[in-house]
């Protein structure tokens, strides 16, 4: 088969030995498809952030670490929860608390953070916020929660 393809012109394209050893070949275009997906993606991934930081930083909320009191997720947005009306930011819940971790916000829920400046009591798996705001507290992140009550 190899000589077949060489046999009439040895001036030959890589693609064209590709294309014909797809046609030729059973299975070939397989192997060649899942080699070529393979370079694709080791591009793409050379280019993605590592998984253990942060793609989003406080700085780039539309408020301040020191203006939110709570924060609520909202599907693929998070309500940011201060002094006045909430705002919307697009951005997973998951990547703001990562983001916000070192300014003192912690998980009380799965779809909800809180800053620890802003909790008044912390009682029977309930979290209560100076502002008079309470939320339940997930059996997950109690522990997260022990050091203040």
């Amino acid at each position: 088969i190899i000589d077949s393809l060489f046999s009439h012109d040895l001036s030959v394209s890589t693609g064209t030995v590709l294309f014909e050893m797809t046609r030729r070949v059973p299975g070939a275009g397989l192997v060649v498809g899942l080699l070529a997906l393979s370079e694709i993606t080791k591009h793409f991934a050379l280019a993605e952030a590592p998984a253990n930081s942060p793609l989003l930083d406080s700085e780039d909320l539309p408020l301040l670490a020191s203006q939110i009191n709570w924060i609520s997720a909202a599907g693929n947005y998070v309500e940011l929860h201060g002094v006045e009306k909430p705002v919307l930011h697009r951005a997973p819940i998951s990547m703001v608390e990562r983001a916000l971790a070192d300014h003192g916000f912690v998980r009380v829920h799965r779809s909800v953070l809180v800053s620890r400046r802003a909790i008044a009591s912390v009682a029977k798996g309930l979290v209560t916020l100076k502002c008079g705001r309470t939320f339940k507290i997930g059996n997950r992140y109690r522990s997260a929660l022990d050091q203040i009550g």
